[in-house]
């Protein structure tokens, strides 16, 4: 299942439009659209309101690994170009002060950026790089229900901060314009989640050497396959340079942790 989430109507309907999604009737407390494999809800302004309404869709539709659930709307910046659109590496929620992290494991046509989430709208405030009301609260929820690499965030610059009132007609515009670009992602991840032979036999052997040698620990286990299928998804390929750890006589902890420090940046490069 492919889901979305937008705060309001004008950012939804675009979406709406190109996956020709109808409106059910039935849903008494959110406006919520569909075709058979995608459902889209339109949550409201806020990031209490967003996790509701994400909580109440996959909860009604069901939860699978491979669904795909995209927070699409927009933002404000003070640096990049109206229009543009930014995929989600780094979610900030101000009143928290707790970060977020989507996975990003395969290639895109997007800049990438970090998104602030506050509680009240951003008038001439400063901030590292977009902004918004949802996102945390979607990521949050969304985390409950689904691992880093299903959830994503994508969001389109619509105001530099300084008050100027939207009307429904730009925002609808801006979201247009990238729908393309929106459904070539989309279609991207739904590849990479075709499982049936990403990892082959020397893929699997070299992974559990390579962990043996660096002695890892489950959690870097965990990062460690996490960054080889990413490289593997994004380069069509195996990483046969990760053998050469298998030369490396590793003495220590301290010494552990360098090499695979070393191993994970490489991997993601």
């Amino acid at each position: 299942m492919l889901y979305f989430v937008c705060a309001f109507y004008n950012e939804a309907k675009p979406i709406i439009n190109f996956y020709k999604l109808k409106r059910v009737n039935e849903n008494k407390f959110f406006q919520v659209f569909e075709r058979e494999d995608i459902k889209l809800i339109i949550s409201g302004v806020g990031k209490i309101n967003s996790a509701i309404a994400l909580s109440h869709i996959v909860s009604k539709y069901g939860i699978s690994d491979e669904d795909i659930v995209m927070n699409i709307g927009i933002c404000g910046s003070k640096n990049r170009e109206i229009g543009e659109a930014v995929l989600v590496n780094k979610i900030h929620d101000v009143e928290t002060k707790k970060d977020y992290y989507p996975d990003i494991l395969i290639s895109h046509q997007f800049e990438e950026g970090t998104l602030e989430t506050f509680s009240k709208p951003v008038i001439d405030f400063d901030i590292e790089d977009i902004c918004d009301m949802e996102g945390s609260g979607f990521f949050k929820a969304s985390s409950k229900f689904f691992s880093p690499h299903q959830v994503q965030l994508i969001k389109i610059v619509s105001d530099h901060l300084d008050g100027v009132r939207l009307t429904g007609e730009f925002v609808e515009n801006l979201i247009e314009k990238n729908i393309l670009t929106i459904d070539d992602y989309i279609n991207k991840m739904k590849k990479s989640f075709i499982k049936k032979d990403l990892l082959d036999d020397w893929d699997r052997k070299m992974m559990e050497q390579v962990s043996s040698a660096l002695n890892l620990t489950e959690n870097q286990k965990i990062q460690f396959n996490k960054a080889y299928i990413g490289y593997k998804i994004r380069e069509s390929k195996s990483p046969e340079f990760v053998k050469n750890i298998l030369n490396v006589r590793v003495q220590g902890k301290n010494e552990s942790k360098r090499e695979f420090k070393k191993l994970i940046s490489k991997l993601y490069e």
